[in-house]
């Protein structure tokens, strides 16, 4: 599949990004990802 970057602070992986990618309906992932922790954090 190649060689993929994902960003340093992401708590996703290559395959996670490949989506993110390629795929519009991922994009919003990194709003999702911080509002989950904040409702795990409560």
């Amino acid at each position: 599949m190649g060689e993929v970057k994902v960003p340093v602070d992401a708590y996703y992986g290559a395959q996670t990004q490949r989506s993110i990618d390629n795929f519009k309906i991922a994009q919003d992932i990194n709003r999702m990802q911080k509002k989950l922790l904040q409702l795990l954090n409560t």
